[in-house]
């Protein structure tokens, strides 16, 4: 059922694009190496905290990248550029979990849309956010809900 929900799966894509849940993760030096592009050298043993902000919202990977579009993931331009999707990380320290989580996500999403309306109220603080290890938004999100009606429900299974 998940592969025939393309739209679904290029909103959860993008939403963890635009706002990802992690943007700062801890990286323990295990050789001296260079820094391209500067004078500086991170030493063994030392601590960097490197932010996946940057390649997330790089215009050269993603046009418009403060937009959210999840058409750019129907369309295959961002699935080509995989070395800027680090929502997950990369390499060794790649999160083994990615599709438990983007499945998680889109059965999250679907049954949601499915059996509630939903609606966000917007501030002039909306698109503003915060930084804590994670982000927030600086109104807080203010959503409301209501379960949708029973012929709107039909097919979406029960709670």
């Amino acid at each position: 059922m998940l592969e025939n929900m393309p739209w679904t799966r290029a909103c959860v894509k993008e939403v963890l694009r635009y706002r990802p849940p992690v943007i700062m993760v801890p990286y323990l030096v295990k050789k001296d190496f260079h820094i391209s592009e500067s004078n500086y050298t991170a030493k063994k043993g030392s601590m960097i905290i490197p932010s996946t902000w940057l390649s997330l919202h790089d215009p050269e990977a993603y046009p418009s990248p403060d937009v959210y579009d999840p058409e750019r993931w129907i369309s295959g331009t961002a699935e080509e550029q995989g070395k800027n999707w680090l929502v997950f990380g990369t390499g060794p320290h790649y999160c083994l979990g990615q599709t438990y989580a983007v499945l998680n996500l889109m059965c999250f999403l679907h049954m949601l849309a499915s059996e509630l309306e939903w609606s966000h109220t917007v501030t002039a603080r909306s698109e503003e956010i915060r930084v804590f290890a994670t982000i927030f938004p600086m109104d807080d999100l203010l959503l409301s809900f209501s379960r949708r009606g029973a012929e709107a429900a039909v097919g979406a299974g029960t709670a």
